[in-house]
């Protein structure tokens, strides 16, 4: 996958997902019947619980590999960020909004990148499972069809402490 392609970009699937979840997380309120200040303070709440999950989801895997792996694996900054998004991803209430989708050369990046094309592979082996799936569109642009079992699947093919 050539990241670097504009048929690649993937601002338009991030802005997706967050609508997507975003609008789950405020309807799902909305049914106990908050509204207006109460729904807001609700909301936001329901939003940094979120992120405060994604840290401790991230870097409690980092201090368990500290604990568990060889130095030799801890020596290559790929790896254990590449188990710590895994982590990120798998334990989420919401594993799609956790995807992290910057890459670049950094450890963080090139773990993200290497998730991604995890996902992008089982996306083009799977097509007829994935709903509305487009063959003619690039896989990455349709991750947001992917349902939160899907993605715990695909993780759980590639994370050592799950097999």
């Amino acid at each position: 996958i050539n990241y670097d392609d504009e048929n690649m970009k993937l601002s338009g699937v991030y802005d997706r997902i967050r609508l997507n979840i975003y609008s789950e997380i405020l309807d799902s309120l909305k049914t106990t019947g908050l509204q207006n200040d109460d729904l807001r303070k609700a909301f936001i709440s329901k939003y940094n619980e979120i992120t405060n999950n994604h840290i401790i989801n991230h870097e409690g895997r980092h201090a368990i590999d500290f604990n568990t792996l060889p130095k030799s694996k801890l020596r290559n900054d790929t790896e254990p960020e590449f188990g710590a998004t895994l982590s990120q991803v798998y334990f989420s209430s919401y594993p799609m909004i956790d995807i992290p989708l910057e890459t670049n050369n950094t450890p963080h990046g090139l773990a993200n990148r290497k998730l991604l094309n995890i996902i992008s592979d089982w996306m083009d082996q799977n097509k007829n499972m994935i709903k509305g799936f487009d063959k003619n569109k690039p896989a990455l642009q349709q991750l947001d069809l992917l349902t939160n079992k899907q993605i715990r699947n695909i993780i759980e093919k590639v994370e050592p402490f799950l097999n």
